[in-house]
């Protein structure tokens, strides 16, 4: 852990919001999971989207987990649901997606994940 990540992330979200070395199966529904270096929680949409901007630039690893019953990763340039509160969890079954347009649908939880691109390159064309 790094201390100038920690003063930065206070600066964005206040040091009441983050906690270092946090055990993240006490953070979701299942109880499963590692440690996370930095635990985040955010009060405005600002925050998290500063937040989110200050892993991008700075190359740091970031997962967002809502409440622990959902949760969304974002790894090695793919997105997928390693949890969801679902009954029958057909979003964590579709897998990594990671090409434009492709999306991870869950209806109970109104959730949907697409891959979007600033990219004008065509892949194919049917």
């Amino acid at each position: 852990m790094s201390d100038w990540i920690y003063e930065e992330l206070c600066k964005i979200v206040g040091e009441e919001n983050i906690a270092k070395d946090v055990i993240m199966k006490k953070h979701t529904t299942f109880r499963i999971g590692g440690n996370a270096d930095y635990f985040l929680t955010p009060k405005t949409e600002g925050h998290i989207c500063e937040s989110i901007d200050f892993c991008k630039k700075n190359d740091i690893k970031y997962y967002i987990i809502g409440n622990g019953s959902n949760i969304l990763v974002i790894k090695e340039k793919k997105a997928y649901l390693i949890e969801a509160d679902c009954p029958d969890k057909l979003c964590v079954k579709q897998g990594k997606i990671s090409k434009c347009n492709q999306c991870i649908t869950c209806l109970p939880n109104k959730l949907t994940v697409t891959i979007e691109s600033n990219n004008s390159d065509v892949d194919i064309i049917s």
